[in-house]
């Protein structure tokens, strides 16, 4: 632990504002001094407090003489077969296996990465550096991505991975396997690809003393095996699976019930499903206008249906439409095996995939899903944490504006061209004015007054959010009297819409009569049509209403907070000041006085906010679902 702890107390002097550059200089040299001084190397090896990355640092670094004195010790750490690789994608794309994956490398390695078949080597691409890590203010490893292609024809007898240089290939054991590959160390899951059958093997690398009984497991390595495909070892396989799955108690009995489904449905299977959906709480969202859209235009080898709670008014709208499914039931994880294309207006894990912590059961099925975001709001800000290739392994990213499309290339989202989708969101086709003098005050949500998300995927609100800074901001506001006053005498209607991840908390707030409360049951094309000025914060409906060109106010009383964690995300390209459609208030006076200042002009739209919202938007056409659909098409 004092390894550990040495480090965090390095990070602690060197971020610490009141110390100057001499004192800092001289902890530093004191923490390195009690480092090299240690006799116990064998402690840095067996602690598990540290990563294998810093490990390799501290050895070579205070060390260097390690192999002489522990040589078996060391070669498991020091070693570059060792280091943590992880498999992140693996799918065969037309005559090709596409393969991306990761090592954590420390950084005075300069070894290559390899993918090694039948006897070949294939040499993969260095492409990105996913992640670094650090020890006392110095880089220690990097997180490195590569990427390989490997012609279908040429892969037999097995698949692994090495490093090392030309001509010197060794294969690495500390192997992993994500989610976007068809393999689990959990089950014995195979994988059919043309004449080939694919599964994997466990194969144990040991050094071995003067006797058998001297003998020590180094590490484990799940090999890809690679036969030829006969349909007695296909039947072969399955049996194993189907016993492997079975054992997983009550889930895997279910869950062999419904790969027997599965594949007697895939065998008569005419259409290719599509599940559309929005939250499954509600429609009203970009998914709700592309089923309208795939409704209205069907196409005969699609077969969509859309998904919602059967309690929700959507439902009954939505089936006088078309086919709807349940979210969460065995029929709609059936469907979820059998559909071709996933579209929604959400990327939350529950949403997107209906299994949960059970997909391993199925992921020789699953694993190349494709989903197609449809957004639920322009992406202004830097949410590649969550929306990343390695994260959510998105098919089609819809984006709205030049700028967005931009950002997807030049923040750390991982995708090529061809997933990033500029075509506009399904919900701008319906976007109409219908002015009723309201001024609607719609701000987002903070994660960080969420308890979580439960079982269907829905933000739950903390035990905090009454005591929280944004509750008595919103409170104070829509009980403004000067506000109120103001739109009495202009004839305005001061109304509310909550985030649908704090609605639950609507009836925590003052309700002054003179304020128009609005609930779960209000579509926002009718509020954005509605609506003549809208009151945001950080909000991408100011998009919505920028397509109708009219007027907004951003009040952003938290913005220092909300951009260092209250949320899920970080500042983007979007400056609001500077490319913002209105004007941007930071007080709750400020925001009063603003707000009034519009009532008083009748709302209306100002020349410099007008420009912004004309150069903004790729289209304006009202023809976003036809681009979203037939960019499905072009990429099927």
């Amino acid at each position: 632990m004092l390894l550990y702890y040495s480090a965090k107390i390095a990070d602690i002097i060197f971020d610490n504002e009141e110390l100057d550059e001499e004192k800092k200089c001289r902890y530093g040299e004191g923490i390195e001094s009690f480092l090299k001084q240690m006799e116990f190397p064998e402690i840095v090896m067996s602690n598990p407090h540290i990563s294998r990355a810093n490990k390799v640092y501290l050895l070579r670094k205070y060390y260097p003489d390690i192999c002489k004195k522990f040589p078996d010790q060391a070669d498991t750490i020091l070693n570059p077969i060792y280091d943590n690789l992880r498999v992140k994608i693996f799918q065969p794309e037309k005559d090709q296996l596409h393969c991306e994956f990761s090592i954590v490398e420390p950084v005075s390695r300069t070894n290559r990465a390899y993918m090694m078949t039948g006897g070949n080597t294939y040499e993969a691409r260095w492409k990105y550096t996913l992640g670094r890590t650090g020890w006392c203010r110095e880089e220690s490893a990097v997180e490195k991505l590569y990427i390989v292609d490997i012609p279908l024809s040429e892969i037999r007898e097995f698949i692994s991975w090495g490093t090392g240089t030309d001509g010197n290939v060794n294969k690495m054991y500390n192997i992993s396997y994500g989610k976007y590959v068809p393999f689990t160390k959990k089950l014995p899951l195979f994988l059919h690809i043309e004449d080939k059958l694919l599964y994997l093997n466990e194969k144990v690398r040991m050094i071995r003393g003067e006797d058998q009984e001297d003998a020590k497991v180094l590490g484990h390595q799940y090999e890809v095996t690679v036969e030829p495909y006969s349909q007695s070892r296909e039947r072969q396989l399955k049996k194993k699976r189907t016993k492997a799955i079975f054992s997983q108690g009550k889930a895997g009995k279910k869950a062999v019930l419904v790969r027997k489904l599965y594949e007697m449905q895939k065998a008569k299977q005419k259409k290719q499903i599509w599940l559309i959906s929005d939250r499954t709480t509600r429609g009203d969202d970009n998914g709700e206008v592309m089923f309208r859209y795939l409704c209205a235009n069907p196409d005969p080898t699609v077969e969509p249906y859309f998904v919602v709670n059967k309690d929700t008014q959507d439902y009954v709208e939505m089936k006088k439409l078309g086919k709807v499914v349940e979210p969460f039931s065995w029929k709609h994880k059936l469907l979820f095996l059998l559909n071709e294309f996933s579209l929604s207006s959400q990327a939350n894990k529950p949403v997107i995939n209906p299994f949960g912590k059970l997909e391993y059961l199925y992921r020789d099925i699953i694993y190349d899903k494709k989903l197609v975001f449809l957004q639920h709001g322009v992406t202004k800000d830097n949410q590649s944490k969550w929306l990343n290739k390695y994260n959510r392994n998105l098919f089609g990213f819809i984006v709205s504006t030049k700028p967005e499309y931009d950002s997807a290339f030049t923040y750390d989202y991982f995708y090529p061209e061809k997933n990033i989708w500029l075509t506009g969101m399904p919900r701008y086709d319906r976007l109409v004015h219908d002015e009723r003098k309201y001024v609607t005050v719609m701000p987002t949500w903070r994660k960080s007054l969420s308890s979580g998300t439960d079982a269907r995927g829905v933000w739950q609100l903390g035990k905090e959010f009454k005591e929280s800074e944004y509750f008595h901001f919103y409170d104070d506001l829509l009980n403004n009297e000067r506000l109120l006053g103001a739109a009495e005498k202009y004839g305005y209607t001061i109304c509310f819409m909550p985030h649908p991840n704090t609605i639950d908390g609507l009836h925590m707030f003052r309700h002054d009569p003179r304020v128009k409360f609005m609930d779960s049951s209000y579509s926002y094309k009718d509020i954005f049509a509605q609506t003549d000025l809208m009151i945001t914060d950080y909000s991408s409906v100011a998009f919505d209403f920028a397509y109708l060109r009219k007027p907004i106010v951003y009040s952003q009383f938290d913005r220092d907070s909300f951009f260092s964690g209250a949320h899920s995300y970080t500042e983007g390209y979007f400056d609001y000041e500077r490319d913002g459609f209105g004007e941007v208030e930071h007080t709750l006076d400020g925001t009063v006085e603003r707000i009034i200042e519009y009532m008083a002009d009748s709302c209306q739209m100002k020349e410099e906010y007008r420009k912004r919202m004309d150069e903004t938007f790729a289209f304006n056409d009202r023809n976003c679902s036809k681009r979203v659909y037939e960019r499905i098409i072009e990429n099927r």
